[in-house]
């Protein structure tokens, strides 16, 4: 697990880092630029691992979607298949890669990767804390996400997005594929569903 991280057991992210135009660096990665697709993975690989987390409630399939989703992204740019970005920030594009990536890997059952497994496999690097941590972490995510699984899934998406991930509403649609008034929409639904729940505060002040 990356070694900052919030309360949520998810590492944190410079909020200055949200506000970054990533407009030339895409355009350089088009072109096969290695150094421009090193700093889209620094600017932004810690929000994919957050948005990953928090769909899968597993760090260590987090990990692997972050592995997977950049590999995929590489892969297109060596096929010229990476299209513009429509919007300055590249983390819709990689979120809708992450979202694909996440599921592929439930899929697949490497969500039965043991958190034993991976202790053995770095022996020594980590402290019984940190466990402690990796542990308590997936089983918060999981108590939430096993809550949020009582809304329909376009509401649940956009807690991610917008709730969690504080992408604006035009981000999340282009995450998505749907237009800004239908996250909005959605959005509404999910906090009027959330009112009255602990979760409320997954919202708060979120799309406004």
């Amino acid at each position: 697990m990356r070694d900052e991280q919030r309360r949520d057991g998810v590492p944190a992210e410079p909020a200055a880092d949200r506000e970054l135009d990533d407009s030339a660096l895409w355009q350089d990665l088009r072109g096969g630029d290695r150094d421009a697709f090193r700093s889209l993975f620094l600017r932004h690989s810690d929000a994919v691992y957050n948005f990953a987390f928090r769909r899968t409630s597993s760090w260590a399939v987090a990990d692997d979607v972050v592995q997977a989703t950049f590999g995929t992204l590489w892969r297109r740019v060596l096929d010229r298949t990476v299209d513009e970005l429509r919007l300055p920030s590249a983390r819709p594009v990689l979120f809708a890669m992450a979202r694909n990536e996440c599921s592929n890997q439930l899929r697949s059952g490497r969500r039965q990767t043991q958190l034993a497994d991976r202790i053995e496999a770095e022996p020594g690097e980590r402290g019984s804390d940190d466990v402690d941590d990796w542990v308590s972490a997936e089983a918060t995510m999981q108590e939430i996400a096993r809550a949020l699984r009582k809304l329909p899934r376009s509401q649940r998406e956009v807690i991610e997005l917008v709730g969690w991930s504080e992408l604006s509403l035009a981000e999340a649609g282009e995450t998505l594929g749907v237009p800004v008034g239908t996250v909005k929409s959605r959005l509404k639904r999910a906090r009027d569903r959330l009112l009255r729940t602990p979760l409320a505060d997954l919202l708060r002040g979120a799309g406004r």
